[in-house]
């Protein structure tokens, strides 16, 4: 058993017994783990707030060589939420990221460079007004450091991606495939050109996405958030962005 100090993204909570919590967490050193958090529901001072899931924090991790449960001690925010946790759009990309990871990462697998990224993610969806696609840009973008970024095609001929391969292609003969049009609408994705897309081809876009990763990453599950995010936008943007 040790202590290390550590930063880690809490993916989700869960209430055990009357007065406890079990929080699963990706961290820098250590990629995810679980906590066990005894008492921590009966303290006062919005203990219990700093676990909520997205909640970005340090604090010193008392690792548990080969047990499922570890420990936690003087956890603070790294980033302090405050629009994201008062705005339902805002709220609603935080769970879709923190779902994401959850259902991507394996246990006891660190990947530092996913794990900047995602709180680089976080903190622009927290202090950045100006951008539609928080949630987009860290599915495209985590691509890399999971090892399944697509290559972008250098024939004009290549108009269909192989989702399979991920690959561009003249021709693909299998039925994991987008055809020219939705090949078109990924690789704009891929490029970063979301200014000029409609509502429906940004959920488009994110689907084919989803499609992909779990194409390579066969072990993720269905990324339930989705369809809060979905409601949560018709319901309070006019202009229903994504």
């Amino acid at each position: 058993m040790r202590g290390v100090t550590d930063k880690l993204i809490v993916l989700s909570s869960l209430k055990y017994g009357d007065t406890s919590l079990i929080v699963k967490a990706f961290t820098y050193k250590f990629g995810v783990l679980s906590f066990m958090l005894k008492g921590v529901r009966k303290r006062r001072g919005g203990v219990v707030a700093l676990y909520q899931p997205a909640s970005v924090l340090e604090a010193n991790i008392v690792y548990r060589e080969g047990k499922s449960l570890h420990g936690i001690n003087q956890p603070k925010h790294v980033l302090v939420a405050h629009k994201t946790t008062a705005e339902l759009q805002r709220m609603a990309k935080a769970l879709f990221i923190s779902e994401c990871l959850q259902n991507i990462l394996i246990q006891e697998s660190p990947n530092e460079e996913l794990f900047t990224l995602s709180v680089d993610w976080l903190s622009a969806l927290e202090h950045d007004d100006s951008n539609d696609f928080h949630h987009l840009r860290f599915l495209i973008t985590s691509l890399q450091p999971l090892g399944i970024r697509p290559r972008i095609p250098m024939r004009p001929e290549q108009t269909q991606f192989d989702l399979r391969e991920g690959r561009f292609s003249h021709v693909v003969e299998h039925r994991d495939v987008l055809h020219e049009e939705e090949a078109a609408l990924f690789l704009e994705g891929l490029e970063g050109r979301f200014n000029h897309l409609s509502s429906l081809q940004r959920w488009q876009l994110l689907h084919h996405l989803l499609d992909y990763v779990r194409i390579h990453l066969p072990w993720m599950k269905p990324i339930k958030s989705l369809d809060v995010m979905k409601q949560v936008f018709t319901e309070t943007s006019a202009t229903k962005k994504i």
